[in-house]
């Protein structure tokens, strides 16, 4: 089989990982695999590389791990493609069978030099997700055979940092990033420098660059340093710098973000991460394909650090008037979840997510009330004695009158009243608004988009904020173009999980409220 086509399919998944469209991704790679099981001629590697990358910057690490066995068994003989294996395993947390990867390919003699200083990298990463997740406490870094992890990480790092210094930066900002983490836990880790040491070399290896191509991934190294010699001035210099970088996409700001909470565990509410935490934030959540995760108490402390922020005036001039809107806008709908709650029975359980709603943006003899509403498939009051059945499931829905709504953001649980004021007569809605027992106290209704929603070009944008896998409250903004709407439904790519049913979908400027979250699915048919 001639592979003439090999920068069409190419060209195919991207436009399908460009507008998030899963379910086609999933079917562009189905079928390039059973067309590489069959072919003569092995697939291009150029091609395959490209497409190995872009899935796993959309995050797509099932099925970049899917293709880039399917081109290692078809005889594709590229490190690259064994490097990109072994990063979608990381990428997945099936750590054993990564480092089998990489120590193959750092024993094979055919391996290049650039791509062996990768491969120990990749290693080096691989010992440091293992310490920073060590089961049910992630991140504590206890007990030594956990601290062996740590060495080992250091140790594959600075391999790779001493093979060559000048080229091999980003490995040498992890040394110091892990050597400072363990002079702060009081972990020996024998035969290297104190981190600000080597921080100051990679200082002065970035400082060597050349301004004009220096990559997002350079001034996130850069910023580390400054954290790392405690320069809180430079750190948010770099900050702003960093957000502006036209190549800083969600993974990019993602990782960076998690590099600053696990490995240098920086705080909300204490410099440098009361600036760094919420503008990293802000930032990842106005790129395509961003999501924000929060435990409720990082979410007070962010508010409160974006709220000081947001005052300071001289800070625009660092953020530059784009990324200081950008985080004004994020500190809005940080305001925004206090009046969002987890549906939970009375023993804690969660079952959906709900918000406040303005009783007169219902209707007028409401006027006053705040309600609370939600999908009829989480709360409905009883029918003929008989719960809610929910529409192909054998589950039914809550009564109200044994429901809790948490505000966890306010740390408050207020019981649902029995009686709900309305409920949708089919599922298509699928609504139920009830009273609650008593309401927050200072909490605002959420604000309604006063104007019907309308297809734009390009399609809009719509953010939820929930409980996906009736976790804690989250940031969702994944997979989110709109893809058609009517008089009565929105349809939008956003996959969240079970447990955002009820959730409020938010327009892309000021936090309004166009939909009530209801779960589709990649095959739901779109609104003609």
């Amino acid at each position: 089989m001639s592979w003439s086509n090999a920068n069409l399919l190419a060209n195919q998944l991207h436009d399908a990982l460009i507008d998030f469209d899963w379910l086609a991704t999933n079917e562009i790679v189905v079928k390039l695999i059973q067309s590489i099981r069959v072919g003569s001629e092995p697939f291009p590697a150029d091609s395959a590389r490209r497409m190995l990358n872009e899935l796993r910057r959309k995050r797509r690490f099932s099925a970049m791990e899917q293709l880039a066995e399917a081109l290692l068994l078809s005889g594709v003989s590229a490190s690259r493609i064994e490097r990109q294996f072994a990063q979608s395993l990381i990428d997945q947390g099936k750590f054993g069978a990564a480092l089998f990867v990489l120590r193959h390919m750092l024993a094979d003699p055919q391996t290049p030099f650039g791509e062996k200083a990768e491969a120990l990298g990749l290693t080096g990463r691989l010992w440091k997700q293992w310490y920073l997740n060590p089961g049910p406490n992630p991140g504590m870094g206890a007990g030594p055979a956990n601290d062996t992890c740590l060495r080992n990480a250091i140790g594959a790092y600075a391999e790779a940092w001493n093979t060559d210094r000048s080229q091999n930066y980003w490995q040498g900002i992890n040394v110091c990033a892990l050597v400072a983490r363990a002079e702060r836990h009081g972990i020996h880790v024998p035969g290297q420098p104190e981190s600000k040491v080597i921080a100051a070399e990679v200082k002065q290896i970035l400082s060597s660059l050349n301004d004009g191509n220096v990559s997002a991934f350079a001034v996130a190294s850069a910023l580390e340093v400054c954290v790392a010699l405690n320069d809180y001035e430079g750190a948010v210099a770099r900050l702003g710098e960093y957000v502006r970088c036209a190549d800083a996409d969600a993974f990019e700001i993602a990782s960076t973000l998690r590099q600053f909470r696990e490995v240098w565990e920086l705080e909300e509410l204490t410099p440098p991460g009361s600036a760094i935490l919420p503008v990293l934030r802000s930032a990842l959540l106005k790129r395509e394909g961003g999501d924000v995760v929060f435990r409720p108490d990082q979410m007070q402390s962010d508010v409160k650090a974006a709220s000081k922020l947001v005052k300071d005036t001289s800070f625009e001039a660092v953020l530059g008037q784009d990324g200081f809107q950008t985080l004004s806008w994020y500190k809005l709908g940080l305001d925004r979840c206090a009046s969002v709650a987890r549906i939970e029975t009375k023993a804690g359980k969660p079952f959906g997510t709900g918000w406040l709603i303005k009783g007169e943006d219902i209707r007028e003899s409401l006027r006053g009330a705040t309600l609370l509403i939600t999908n009829k498939h989480v709360l409905s009051p009883a029918r003929d004695g008989a719960r809610y059945p929910i529409p192909g499931t054998t589950a039914t829905a809550m009564l109200p009158g044994e429901s809790i709504a948490n505000f966890q953001v306010l740390e408050t649980r207020i019981p649902i009243l029995g009686e709900a004021v309305w409920t949708s007569d089919d599922f298509v809605l699928d609504a139920t608004i009830v009273r609650l027992e008593s309401v927050p106290a200072a909490v605002k209704p959420l604000e309604l988009e006063p104007v019907a929603v309308t297809m734009q070009k390009p399609p809009s944008r719509v953010y939820v904020i929930g409980h996906p896998g009736r976790r804690d409250l989250e940031f969702s903004m994944q997979d989110n173009l709109m893809l058609a709407c009517d008089d009565k439904l929105v349809h939008y790519r956003a996959p969240t999980e079970s447990g955002s049913s009820g959730s409020p979908v938010f327009e892309d400027q000021n936090w309004q409220v166009i939909a009530l979250h209801h779960g589709g699915g990649p095959a739901t048919r779109k609104l003609d």
